[in-house]
């Protein structure tokens, strides 16, 4: 199974600038599970993934890490990345 996840504050601006980019990609990417994630609210699962920075986005595979990138991404770009994974 793959899994699209994002890491995110609700102070963050630029977080809330790339929500609707990834949830526009979750929901017009069927057989990928996308999730979201609060620091905050969450922060041992920030600390176990490594997250340092936010919006981070991490691609897994079978439970494995297999992409993670800090900033923002375009939809085309967020797309190429998860296809390619």
């Amino acid at each position: 199974m793959t899994k699209v996840i994002r890491f995110t504050a609700e102070w963050c601006g630029p977080c809330k600038a790339y929500a609707p980019v990834f949830n526009n990609v979750a929901a017009t990417t069927p057989g990928i599970v996308f999730e979201t994630i609060d620091i905050d609210a969450h922060r041992e699962v920030a600390a176990q993934y490594g997250v340092r920075s936010v919006p981070t986005t991490i691609i897994e595979k079978g439970g494995r890490t297999i992409f993670q990138k800090s900033g923002i991404m375009g939809e085309t770009e967020l797309r190429q990345t998860v296809a390619s994974h």
